[in-house]
């Protein structure tokens, strides 16, 4: 075949050329050139009518926004507002009548310089005689004659082939009965000499037309370069007539920008000035206090409770000082105070510096302070007696919790300031750090410096809802708990204590210490979502791990201040590891043979602080016995998904071998499969599998068999291998029949308070069951209950989250669910769901990279996404999104735009298979 044009390969290069994989010279291929010139045709009917139809919105928009701002100037001056709010509302108004009074002028633009330019163009380019377009036809004519000949020879060629193949059968056929007769002893001389006869014969035939075949080859030959060469020139007149219309469409694109360009129009100018002046006018002190919101704020009861200190923070801080409260009874916290308030209570105790955020058990409350009036009347032996000391009551509604403080009003009463400097190195350095950040200088003035640090990073983030105004508050407190943590550990000057309890400084290209990894919690979502908008700092965090390793001689399974707690199970470092260098977000300055190195001994050595159950037991047995450890099962699981992500990080350290035997560790989540029941169910060192020996043992919350969980809740646990899992249940149908049952069955349960049996939103290993339904082809499933989960799960009541947020995980879950995609942790793959915003826009790493999300045709109703656009380009993956090839950010700005379209019904798109993906 001819001109194959081997070298194009952008996506342009190929849409640009439909033939890019085959030759145009092949019989009737040039059809494809001439459907081009005739798709341009159709194309220039669709500019001129893409761009009328926006005239008349443009017209259509001039009367709506004429008449809006004549209704809404007479209710607002006919409302209750008052003062600088209602003079900045009524000047919103008329800004923007005064912005439409410029379309009308846009409109006129658009005809003459836009619609009109291009009739002119479609006219004179594509004259019609009576039905054919004349140059198409010119075209379509020349290439017919051109291929005419060729079209001849080559049957001639296909005939002369196959009357010397049959022939050459023949001949075959005459050989074996030769060789027959010639085996026959009874055969008479005259059988085979007629034998021998019809062997010449038809070898003599064959050779005559072997050479009649080749003849016709080398003719086809000869003639072939004057061919194709012919049928080139005309394919570049084609290019010509379509780089014509091309360069048109350019010119005109440029045309409408200038048309709709209203940047120096003067009654934009006018209105600017305006409206800059009322904003000035106006008190904003209001416009923080979204802050004073409920979500969130640690109420919930036992595992519904979320655990958040509530008090004065900055971005990350060590300090979280904030009020450590009681009942009337100052009973003991019973899982709802670990984190010191709960917004159940009627007391303050006092103020602790340093809280543990959302987790899910005790620790910090450091450097107690509470001001207190003593009169001659106090009873101090009977407070004491009372077992209360002292302490204050408060109420809800004299509470102001903004960025940076604490406040309960009125503060009418004698006021103390007290500066505290806190050091987890020595008492000198406590006086540094205070020194050096705050300078002694007054409580508002340090209060509005960390508002306006957190107002600085949350205004990366903007984020539209019209339809859903509710999920704005719980979006922007999430962001908030997500930036809440971890903790930073380096104090002024770069000091910190290590893990061997030395002094070091952080190395110049870290611009933090980390601690507090509630690792177990945090690879799901919290870091996921750091490497999405804050690499750095995400790097960071690596580096602080590493460091441990250093300095611990193990990766830490959950590191709190400079020590090993051992909580929870997993060597879930390794997902850490694996999701920033897979998806490669920052400059790492990784020692991979430091790496390398501390993943092979967490997997396969006993360790001081064991991240992992005995590996040589678990590397003998393929499983952990039940036996050894009663939580096989979570444990086995847990394994399986740590050993897959250190196979990612040797492929991606080019050690394809070795990966390749994680890999195959990764798959023992097989072991523990009961084939009958299709549940996971641990194993004895015998090889014996213990599974629930009734259906309510399978929902037994706790059992004894898994970790924080019962059956259900690992039912699924295969986040690396889902394709692997439902070939287990039997294929999709079975699987999809299950995983649905998960969910429909956990909305009837009625708290939060003890673990739901089935879907528990409320704790991590259920986080990413959700997202499984895309293995079987059913990603509406997942839009279908993670838009449940965000509607009826997730609220701004002080109970709005299902259970612990865990160093900001669940607000992460949050986020990455209300953003409309979620991270497979550990890889570069994000899965598609429901986004429930109009639009957001997130300045990541520092306003380096822009990611922006519009979601058109959204609502309540609208959950079902139909089809998604890659920068203005259909999205091949879906419902897959591929971090490196997606949304990678580069070295250099760069802008992503992600667009979904949102209907009321399941899209009829074919989903990529998850195992191509």
């Amino acid at each position: 075949t001819c001109v194959r044009l081997q070298t194009q390969t952008t996506p342009e290069e190929i849409l640009s050329n439909p033939w890019h994989d085959r030759g145009f010279c092949d019989p009737d291929q040039y059809q494809a050139a001439l459907h081009r010139c005739q798709n341009g045709y159709e194309s220039c009917d669709l500019f001129i009518k893409a761009f009328e139809e926006r005239a008349s919105l443009e017209r259509d928009y001039i009367a709506a926004i004429y008449n809006w701002s004549k209704i809404w100037q007479k209710e607002i001056n006919e409302s209750q507002e008052f003062g600088t709010n209602k003079k900045t509302w009524l000047a919103a108004i008329q800004a923007g009548a005064q912005a439409a009074y410029t379309h009308t002028d846009i409109v006129e633009r658009i005809q003459n310089d836009v619609i009109d330019p291009m009739i002119a163009f479609k006219k004179q380019n594509y004259a019609k005689s009576i039905i054919h377009i004349r140059k198409i036809k010119e075209f379509e004519k020349e290439f017919e004659n051109l291929q005419k000949p060729w079209l001849k020879l080559l049957s001639k060629i296909n005939d002369a082939k196959e009357s010397y193949h049959e022939k050459r059968r023949k001949l075959k056929k005459a050989e074996q009965a030769k060789k027959i007769i010639d085996s026959n002893i009874g055969a008479t001389e005259e059988e085979k000499t007629e034998a021998q006869t019809s062997v010449n014969v038809y070898t003599k035939e064959s050779a005559n037309l072997r050479s009649k075949y080749e003849q016709l080859i080398n003719e086809m030959k000869d003639l072939r370069p004057h061919y194709e060469n012919s049928m080139k020139r005309v394919l570049d007149r084609t290019h010509e007539f379509e780089r014509e219309r091309l360069n048109k469409f350019k010119q005109l694109f440029n045309a409408f920008y200038n048309a709709i360009n209203i940047q120096n129009d003067p009654y934009i100018i006018e209105m600017s000035t305006a409206f800059q002046n009322a904003i000035a006018a106006h008190d904003i002190e209001a416009d923080i206090q979204w802050w004073n919101k409920h979500y969130g704020r640690t109420g919930g009861t036992f595992l519904g409770a979320a655990n958040l200190p509530l008090g004065a923070q900055t971005l990350y801080g060590t300090v979280r000082l904030g009020p450590d409260t009681s009942d009337v009874e100052d009973r003991p916290a019973l899982l709802n105070r670990y984190a010191g308030y709960h917004y159940s209570d009627t007391y303050i105790n006092i103020f602790s510096h340093t809280h543990v955020f959302g987790a899910g058990i005790v620790d910090y409350g450091n450097v107690g302070i509470f001001p207190i009036q003593v009169d001659n009347n106090d009873n101090l032996q009977h407070m004491i007696a009372k077992r209360h000391g002292y302490r204050s009551t408060f109420k809800h509604e004299s509470e102001r919790i903004e960025p940076g403080a604490y406040v309960i009003l009125p503060a009418n009463q004698q006021q103390v300031t007290v500066y505290v400097g806190i050091s987890f190195v020595s008492i000198e350095q406590a006086r540094i750090n205070l020194q050096m950040q705050t300078n002694l200088e007054s409580f508002d003035s340090i209060r509005e410096f960390i508002q306006q640090k957190w107002l600085n990073e949350l205004s990366r983030f903007e984020v539209t809802a019209e339809w859903n105004l509710e999920s704005e508050i719980k979006f922007n407190t999430a962001l908030v708990h997500s930036m809440s943590s971890p903790t930073i550990w380096d104090e002024s000057n770069g000091v910190y204590l290590g893990f061997d309890n030395k002094i070091y400084t952080k190395p110049e290209y870290m611009d933090h210490i980390y601690t507090d990894l509630s690792i177990w919690d945090i690879f799901r979502t919290q870091v996921p979502f750091l490497i999405l908008h804050d690499a750095k700092r995400a790097n960071d965090i690596v580096h602080s791990i590493m460091l441990i390793v250093e300095q611990g001689g193990y990766l830490p399974k959950w590191p709190l201040a400079n020590g090993h707690t051992n909580c929870m199970i997993g060597s879930h470092a390794d997902i850490i590891l694996s999701d920033l260098i897979m998806k490669h977000e920052h400059d790492l300055h990784l020692n991979m043979t430091q790496v390398l190195e501390a993943l092979r001994n967490v997997a396969n050595k006993l360790q001081k602080h064991d991240s992992r159950f005995d590996p040589p037991t678990y590397i003998k047995y393929q499983y952990v016995p039940f036996d050894q450890d009663e939580y096989s099962a979570s444990l086995t699981l847990s394994y399986a998904y740590d050993d897959w992500a250190i196979g990612n990080v040797m492929y991606a350290a080019g050690l394809i071998d070795e990966a390749q035997e994680y890999y195959n560790r990764s798959q023992w989540f097989e072991n523990i499969f009961d084939n009958t029941k299709k549940f996971f169910c641990p194993r004895n060192s015998t090889g014996y599998i213990l599974c629930p020996s009734s259906e309510i043992e399978y929902l037994i919350p706790f059992d004894y068999r898994y970790t924080e969980g019962d059956a259900w809740h690992y039912r699924f646990f295969v986040p690396h291998n889902t394709p692997r899992l439902v070939d287990l249940f039997g294929g999709t149908n079975f699987f999809v029949q299950e995983l649905n049952t998960l969910f429909i069955r956990s909305r009837d349960w009625p708290t939060t308070t003890i673990p739901n049996p089935y879907y528990w939103a409320g704790n991590e290993h259920n986080l990413f069951s959700v997202w499984q339904f895309h293995y079987a082809n059913r990603s509406d499933l997942t839009q279908l209950h993670s838009r449940w989960l965000l509607d009826h799960v997730y609220t701004i009541k002080p109970d709005g989250i299902p259970g612990n947020d865990d160093y900001g995980t669940m607000s992460a879950w949050y986020i990455f669910t209300r953003m409309g995609f979620y991270p497979l942790a550990g890889s570069f793959t994000y899965l598609i769901g429901s986004p429930a915003f109009d639009r957001i826009t997130i300045r990541r790493n520092n306003g380096q990279c822009i990611l922006t999300i519009i979601v058109h045709n959204n609502s309540a109703e609208n959950i079902y996404v139909q089809r998604v656009l890659l920068n203005g380009e259909l999205l091949s993956t879906f419902p897959f999104i591929d971090h490196i090839n997606h949304l990678q950010c580069s070295t250099e700005s760069s802008t992503v735009q992600l667009e979904f379209f949102m209907s009321s019904t399941p899209s009829s798109i074919p989903e990529m298979n998850s195992v191509d993906h």
